[in-house]
């Protein structure tokens, strides 16, 4: 809608492709980075898509409160975590945690720790959840 189209993109379709919509996005958002820095960026990031994260983020689920529970109720405890291994430098450290829970271990990988746990009770999960629909 606020795109100024050449013809040859519009006879493409090139207003109904993701692809360069996003592209067009980037650059947007780069060149106002360029021209007002990060700020201005993040609030106008907030103002066009906090909704959308937000709605987003409610449907995401949460593994290590879903975990937690069918731990709890299966087997009368709690899922435990412990960090096996951290990563790269201090701006680009990569976690890696272990979940155990029910005689079972499963591995994740994030940014952050909270990420990593995340990550591994995401796994841990659905392995449990699978074992328990096949009976094994």
């Amino acid at each position: 809608r606020h795109l100024l189209w050449g013809g040859g993109a519009e006879e493409a379709g090139a207003r109904d492709r993701p692809s360069v919509l996003a592209a067009a996005l980037e650059a947007l958002l780069g060149a106002a980075f360029l021209a007002h820095g990060y700020p201005a960026v993040r609030d106008l990031v907030e103002k066009l898509f906090l909704e959308e994260i937000e709605r987003y983020a409610q449907k995401t689920p949460d593994y290590k409160s879903l975990l937690q529970e069918w731990v709890q109720a299966q087997f009368g405890g709690l899922p435990e975590y412990r960090v096996v291994a951290e990563e790269g430098p201090e701006h680009k450290k990569v976690f890696t945690v272990e979940a155990r829970a029910g005689g079972m271990r499963a591995l994740g990988r994030g940014r952050s720790k909270k990420e990593a746990e995340q990550a591994a009770a995401k796994r841990l999960y659905l392995s449990l959840a699978e074992l328990s629909e096949t009976g094994d």
